[in-house]
This record gives C-alpha cells, sequence and structure tokens, in this order.
C-alpha cells in the first residue's frame, strides 16, 4: 500500500551548522528503515516558508522542522492552516519550542516521538499580522536580540552548545545605555499604563531566549495569552532579577506583571525592537490575537 512520505525543511545552518549534522544523521537512520521521505534544504533566510508550502503541496503526512526556533517559525507560517501536523527536530542554538514541548534533543529520539504520530493542537498568536508559535518581546530584549544576532560571538557560542550565553553577553552589553519608557497595555478591553518599563512579552510557550521561561504559567493549548511586564525599576535591580528568570523564579518580583487575555493592545511612546520568535522587527504599536488549536503538532 502506498504509504505517504515525510517532508522535512532543513535549515543547515541552524545552530552554528548543526542542522546539518542533524539532517545527516536522521537521513542515515531513515534510508536505513526505508522510510519515505522528501527533504527541503534553505538557501536564505525566509525561505522555509515557502518550502513548507510546498511539502504540503506534494501531500506529506507531516511537516519536520530542523533546525531552531526562527526555522519553526518559518514553517508554522507556511503551513499553520492546511491541517498537515508540524513535527521538529532540534537543531538550533535556543530550541525554546521544543523545550516546552518536551522533545527530545537527540534526533533520534526526536524521530521515534514522531513515529509515535501522536497529534495534538496548539495555539498560535496573530502579532502584527505575523504567526508567532513561542512569544514575541518587545523592548530590552527585542534590542538585545538584534545585538546578538549581528554579533561575531554568537556563531562561536553556538558551536561550543551554549548559544543561550549569547543572550546574557548581549544583555550586559545593551543594559548600560537603554532607556525605559512608559507603555499602555490593553488586555480584552481593559487598559493599563504602567511607566519605566523595560519589556513586554506575550506568550503562548512560557520559554524564549534559549531557556528563559519569561511566562511559566503559559500553557499554549489554554485559548488564552500570557503577558510578562516588568516596569518600575533600576537597571541594577534589572540585572539582579535576571538570574532568577530562567527558572520562572522572577514572577514573584514586585516589578513583574503578569496579565492574562485573548487580545493584547500595546502602545508605545516611539518604535522599539522587537522579536517575533527571535525574528527582528520595530514597532511602536503591537496587537496580539490569541488563535485557539490552530496548529497540529506532533
Amino acid at each position: 500500500m502506498y504509504e505517504r512520505p515525510w517532508g522535512f525543511v532543513v535549515n543547515p545552518l541552524a545552530g552554528g551548522g548543526r542542522g546539518r549534522q542533524v539532517w545527516c544523521a536522521l537521513e542515515r537512520l531513515l534510508v536505513c528503515t526505508k522510510v519515505p521521505y522528501r527533504a527541503w534544504i534553505t538557501q536564505r533566510p525566509g525561505e522555509a516558508v515557502t518550502l513548507a508550502r510546498e511539502a504540503v503541496r506534494r501531500g506529506v503526512r507531516a511537516v519536520v522542522a530542523i533546525g531552531g526556533d526562527g526555522t519553526v517559525h518559518e514553517v508554522v507560517n507556511g503551513m499553520w492552516e492546511t491541517g498537515v501536523p508540524l513535527g521538529c527536530v532540534p537543531a538550533g542554538s535556543g530550541n525554546d519550542f521544543v523545550r516546552a514541548l518536551k522533545i527530545p534533543d537527540e534526533p533520534a529520539a526526536a524521530w521515534n516521538r514522531l513515529c509515535a504520530f501522536h497529534v495534538r493542537s496548539l495555539d498560535l498568536v496573530r502579532v502584527n499580522g505575523e504567526i508567532v508559535v513561542n512569544a514575541a518581546g518587545i523592548g530590552l530584549d527585542g534590542t538585545v536580540a538584534a545585538v546578538v544576532n549581528r554579533s561575531p560571538y554568537k556563531r562561536w557560542l553556538n558551536w561550543l552548545r551554549i548559544g543561550k550565553a549569547a543572550y546574557v553577553v548581549g544583555l550586559l552589553h545593551v543594559l548600560a545605555r537603554y532607556e525605559p519608557l512608559s507603555a499602555t497595555l490593553d488586555v480584552d478591553g481593559r487598559a493599563l499604563r504602567f511607566p519605566r518599563t523595560w519589556l513586554v512579552a506575550i506568550s503562548n510557550l512560557p520559554f524564549y531566549g534559549g531557556g528563559m521561561n519569561i511566562c511559566p504559567l503559559a500553557a499554549g493549548d489554554d485559548g488564552q495569552l500570557d503577558v510578562c511586564v516588568v516596569s518600575g525599576i533600576g537597571a541594577g535591580r534589572l540585572l539582579r532579577l535576571f538570574p532568577r528568570v530562567f527558572r520562572g523564579r522572577h514572577i514573584d518580583d514586585a516589578a513583574i506583571t503578569l496579565l492574562r487575555g485573548k487580545e493584547i493592545r500595546l502602545r508605545l511612546a516611539r518604535p522599539l525592537p522587537g522579536h517575533l520568535d527571535g525574528e527582528l522587527t520595530v514597532a511602536a504599536t503591537w496587537t496580539a490575537q490569541v488563535l485557539p488549536r490552530a496548529l497540529k503538532v506532533l
């Protein structure tokens, strides 16, 4: 009987070249076990969107992203409305998506999970018209992400498999000259104002930035967005608070405001850098809406 092939969208440059290594190991496994598959290899940023659409058009049983959170972001933007399930074999520097879904880091173990073909539904977020899987971060973290992405040390830290250290280095680089500003949030029609705001994170899943547990209560399938606002403190206190984020222990601090809602509108005094699943953008007005159970995942 004819079996539909698996579709793989591979970012060979993910994780400082780990994407290529992971795909080579996985392809050997597929060949040895005679699994039907098709693979599309990205050549440039943004191409995974088109390749995911092509994979769906070719009738694959699932689209598997091999890369990091940026690759997952692009693949999802190309296929989320089709009903074809998404899979992921981690090969990036942050891997926050697989961390939230508890997908194994080792390629063979990740593949075994995919083979079980247990399909669940996951919420998505539409932020300023773009689909987001993990989270959007606006303000300080967006500025840090911009600095890290163009830094010479990111590739070396990825190669050493300590990619999340790049965010720490970037934070120290940015913090001394970053100026917080006032922000107004509208959460399901309730307006709130925050002076001296450092960052606003709008999350579907708990993690971003390479393991920071920014919104520990985010579930990903509850039809709600979780928001973390950091405001009203100085740079020194922010720096002392930062290590607690990795364990989600920052949320008890008075500088942290946690909110939940289905639609979030954020207005800033001026345009600020932000990131959507780590992909960079700049805006002064941000609108986020939850799309309940919009994505099928393995």
